[in-house]
């Protein structure tokens, strides 16, 4: 019989420094003889992808934007918690909300990051600031954390941006 498949978040085995997150699919079996592993939630697999939102300062945003230029785009977002549906294959989208408007989205890189020795903001999502999409503003309440009461895909959304150095 076919072992059902699981994604499983890859844990930092000496806990000392920030490591990647990888998503990989193992069976339980497999994952309970690994020492590391066999210590980790597993989630199931499913077929869906995930869009959540966060709140920027106006500056912060512009700071993001800005890194389209440098020779390396890839920005960074902390959160405290982990947004288990970021588990589920993507890819997912990271949604801006600045100056009481939904400004755009950033398509998130397939890994993350996790830190145990920070336990203020352990998880850190990944962007590549050249995937910024532009949306037409719609209102909202300034808010804490991320939320997945984000605008539909079927938003009005510019082309993208070309980037001169």
């Amino acid at each position: 019989s076919r072992s059902e498949q699981y994604r499983v978040i890859q844990e930092s085995s000496r806990g000392l420094a920030c490591k990647p997150l990888y998503w990989q699919h193992l069976s339980t079996e497999t994952a309970g003889r690994h020492p590391l592993l066999s210590k980790l939630p597993l989630e199931k697999a499913a077929d869906h992808t995930m869009d959540i939102g966060i709140w920027m300062a106006p500056e912060v945003l512009a700071h993001k934007l800005q890194a389209r230029a440098h020779r390396n785009p890839e920005e960074a977002w902390n959160l405290t918690r982990w947004p288990s549906a970021l588990s589920e294959p993507g890819p997912h989208r990271l949604f801006v909300a600045s100056d009481g408007a939904w400004r755009g989205y950033f398509v998130l890189a397939a890994e993350a990051l996790y830190n145990p020795s920070d336990p203020k903001a352990p998880f850190t999502l990944l962007f590549d600031t050249r995937t910024w999409r532009a949306i037409s503003p719609l209102p909202v309440l300034r808010f804490r954390g991320f939320t997945r009461d984000v605008p539909s895909a079927t938003t009005s959304v510019s082309p993208p941006v070309p980037v001169t150095e």
